[in-house]
């Protein structure tokens, strides 16, 4: 199932295009901004040995409440509201994926290649950022409306308008 959505400004890099896509694990990005995470990511982490980016994917040698504690949240702005993921919300626990990532946080955000978003700023708003937020999707007023999960109160913050009023909307 897919909405498209239109993001205002999201880090102040400018306008970008989303979809929300229940058929993508991660919180795809485009890979630029996905670099500029990245980077932040490191920094916070402070040690080579412990982070590592492959592939678009990025991993820490970390237990994922730890590192919650270092790590920035990410916020979209979309329509006009401000969506809040904290780190508990998108940081994954690797051993829930392969006993070989015992100690290992993945970060739930990957790149997108280059070949998807080179004419546009495309966003997938898959399982990572979809489990936190109730969806509805109407199809007869073309619309997609989104509420905080109660299960997810803890992984967002709540959904604000922005300090700017955005000039994009869905």
């Amino acid at each position: 199932m897919y909405g498209d959505l239109i993001l205002e400004s999201w880090g102040g890099y400018g306008d970008s295009y989303g979809v929300l896509d229940t058929g993508t694990s991660m919180l795809a990005i485009p890979k630029k901004y996905h670099e500029i995470l990245a980077r932040e990511w490191r920094a916070a982490v402070g040690d080579d040995n412990r982070f590592r980016c492959e592939e678009g994917l990025c991993y820490a040698a970390y237990e994922c409440e730890d590192l919650g504690k270092i790590v920035k949240s990410l916020s979209f702005v979309i329509g006009n509201k401000v969506f809040e993921i904290k780190p508990s919300g998108y940081l994954l626990v690797g051993l829930d994926f392969d006993e070989s990532y015992d100690g290992i946080c993945l970060f739930g955000v990957s790149a997108l290649p280059d070949s998807l978003t080179s004419s546009s700023n495309m966003f997938l708003f898959g399982d990572v950022f979809l489990r936190n937020f109730y969806s509805v999707f109407d199809w007869d007023n073309q619309q997609v409306r989104l509420g905080i999960n109660k299960h997810s109160v803890n992984n967002v913050g709540p959904i604000s308008v922005p300090t700017e009023t955005p000039h994009l909307v869905y």
